[in-house]
């Protein structure tokens, strides 16, 4: 397949945003193939926010990084708005991710030698927006996080929460269908955890985006919608939190 469409549905159709069907992950280390992610299933419906949890080394963020086209998964399915992902080429895979993908990383991956504005008005520079548009939507986003007074400052001069709330801005200024979200508390003390777990829910819920959130934090994981347990690459199992 050469090709990523956004195909447009009605609105009455448009509740599941992504499904995940027998997907499998291989790693290769001396010769031998290990298999890290083993027929995974999942779906995702939109305005929802899911938590992944699980040990170290289960899986979860090579979950996260194949959903978001940042890796490539071995055999399976996964359709976003029905478009199937397995195969594409990776100038393709790219331009899914700007349309459709945001990412929010336990390091915040904020580029040193840039504003909190220029930060996140950059994957909008890639869509080739002009500057002045990119640079006043990042504007708007960056008052909406809080941190319209800061919006010049570099990632040097922000502390730890303020450049996560960054990351969380930039994630949000393409408007894309799903955040995938790992382990973005990690860094972070629990009073500024929880204030930034408070603002992506409130994020999440106002702008009706579809959240997958990877955390070993069940106090954060609880105020998802659904918990999924992730074990030994496979889901050991749903609890539901509605």
């Amino acid at each position: 397949m050469n090709s990523y469409q956004n195909r447009e549905t009605p609105q009455t159709e448009q509740k599941i945003v992504l499904t995940v069907a027998n997907v499998v992950k291989y790693y290769e280390s001396g010769g031998r193939k290990f298999e890290v992610l083993k027929k995974i299933h999942f779906s995702a419906v939109a305005g929802k926010m899911y938590a992944i949890m699980g040990p170290s080394g289960a899986g979860k963020s090579t979950f996260l990084n194949v959903i978001g086209g940042l890796d490539r998964f071995d055999s399976g399915s996964i359709r976003v708005f029905g478009q199937e992902l397995f195969g594409l080429r990776p100038a393709v895979l790219a331009q899914y991710r700007n349309r459709h993908i945001g990412f929010v990383f336990q390091a915040h991956n904020l580029l040193a030698e840039f504003s909190a504005q220029e930060n996140v008005a950059m994957p909008l520079r890639i869509r080739r927006r002009s500057r002045r548009e990119a640079l006043a939507t990042a504007r708007a986003i960056l008052e909406e996080v809080g941190l319209g007074h800061r919006m010049e400052h570099r990632p040097s001069e922000l502390s730890g929460g303020e450049c996560q709330r960054v990351s969380v801005a930039r994630a949000l200024v393409t408007d894309p269908s799903l955040i995938l979200a790992d382990e973005p508390t990690g860094n972070l003390d629990q009073e500024n955890s929880e204030h930034l777990m408070s603002l992506l829910l409130d994020l999440q819920r106002k702008r009706q985006k579809t959240v997958i959130l990877v955390t070993h934090d069940a106090s954060l994981a609880a105020r998802a919608d659904s918990i999924y347990q992730m074990v030994d690459g496979a889901f050991a199992g749903k609890e539901l939190t509605e």
